[in-house]
């Protein structure tokens, strides 16, 4: 017999360091995509829980029957106008000026005249 022991044989498969470097390559190159689909899910809740509560007054002010609803309308016109100038002097009524005008947008009956004194405060910055 020989004294010679045989020649070790390469193993049939990976290696476990071969195979852990192999699991992080696969799951970095799905790691951007995770987090794209994680953002456009979040996106897609907060549109789901906000946007309908933006538009829950204007469609309020849609089912009124026209008779409360031009009354409404006229009342915060006026309420409008008395705070929008005070706000012009006077910031405290600033933030009540803007959401005043802003409700006025939802109504039907706002005419142009309406919408261009509407704009002229509905977006105004807060100082």
């Amino acid at each position: 017999m020989s004294d010679v022991a045989p020649a070790p044989t390469a193993p049939s498969g990976p290696t476990v360091a071969e195979e852990r470097r192999a699991r992080r390559r696969w799951a970095s190159g799905y790691r951007p995509w995770l987090l794209v689909l994680g953002v456009l899910v979040a996106l897609g809740l907060v549109a789901v829980i906000f946007v309908p509560s933006t538009n829950e007054e204007a469609r309020a002010v849609q089912r009124m029957t026209p008779s409360d609803r031009q009354a409404l309308y006229r009342a915060t016109l006026g309420d409008a106008e008395v705070v929008c100038r005070q706000a012009e002097t006077e910031d405290a009524f600033r933030k009540r000026c803007v959401s005043s005008a802003a409700f006025l947008l939802d109504f039907p009956e706002c005419d142009d005249n309406c919408r261009v004194f509407a704009h002229q405060f509905a977006h105004q910055p807060a100082r």
